[in-house]
């Protein structure tokens, strides 16, 4: 095995992290609680620990929709980019501001779900439409057998697909 002896000549990424404090609202089917906070200068120092200039934050499922700490870190360093969990519904002007903050995606945390969505249906495929025209990809973590049909409803889908398997 080669040692590593200097930086690579491309920008490095850790491309998933979670960020959070205790004082977050937990999601009414948070399936696990904060133990310890993960604070998103813990992230960037060990980040720079490491030499990895940039970071992308994960948005953590266990806060459903409460994606105000993770745009508050994106909006303080130029360094971060995030994901973010928000219903197909958004407004687009608040997905926009969103991407303007550094959200780069939309993340899908469904391996709990018992169902899930039509993905074929009006309603994903205009909010598809909608992060296909803001330059966005959507992460999905599920896995197994449930994970083929759901690719299959995206196979014609307008942006990229990024796949977290548990």
């Amino acid at each position: 095995m080669s040692e590593i002896t200097g930086v690579a000549e491309l920008p490095l990424v850790d491309t998933h992290a979670h960020i959070y404090t205790t004082a977050m609202p937990l999601a009414k089917d948070a399936w696990r609680r904060v133990e310890k906070p993960a604070p998103v200068e813990d992230f960037l120092s060990t980040l720079d620990k490491h030499h990895i200039p940039f970071g992308v934050i994960a948005a953590a499922s266990m806060f459903g929709e409460y994606n105000e700490y993770t745009l508050q870190s994106l909006r303080a360093s130029p360094r971060l980019r995030g994901t973010v969990i928000v219903a197909p519904t958004i407004d687009p002007y608040i997905l926009r501001r969103m991407r303007d903050d550094g959200v780069v995606g939309v993340r899908w945390v469904w391996f709990m779900q018992n169902e899930l969505p039509d993905l074929r249906c009006a309603e994903y495929r205009l909010f598809l439409a909608r992060l296909a025209d803001l330059d966005m990809h959507v992460q999905i973590l599920l896995g197994g057998e449930r994970l083929a049909p759901v690719l299959e409803a995206l196979a014609e889908c307008p942006v990229p697909i990024s796949v977290d398997t548990y």
